[in-house]
């Protein structure tokens, strides 16, 4: 007689259950730590392009107490954004960029102009 006994077909099929359950497992951890490092590159790339976008806004200095602020943070620490439609911080003017609008604690609005650095088609 044969001591090797054949696998039943649910034993099989259990078998392949839990094959198919690690690999979707795997297949989905892996797709949301790709998602992850995505969004991160993403991330990263936008803070670039608005840092560059901000370089040649500073230092600003208010023209009526001589306040000078001397970076972005600086900025937005020390003065108060002027919000336009559906609470947007800036416009954007197709001739000169996105604007923003904030005023200084002396009360003078300061205008920046941010230049994107996108080339245009």
């Amino acid at each position: 007689m044969d001591s090797h006994v054949n696998p039943t077909p649910i034993s099989r099929i259990k078998v392949f259950e839990s094959g198919l359950e690690k690999l979707v497992s795997d297949f989905f951890n892996d797709a949301n730590q790709s998602k992850k490092k995505l969004n991160s590159l993403l991330g990263q790339i936008k803070q670039l392009n608005m840092e560059d976008m901000y370089k040649d806004c500073f230092p600003k200095v208010c023209k009526n107490c001589c306040k000078t602020y001397d970076d972005k943070g600086d900025y937005s620490a020390g003065t108060v954004p002027l919000l336009h439609e559906n609470n947007a911080v800036g416009m954007y003017d197709r001739k000169c960029g996105m604007i923003e609008y904030a005023n200084c604690s002396c009360g003078t609005t300061l205008v920046l102009v941010l230049r994107s650095t996108a080339k245009r088609v």
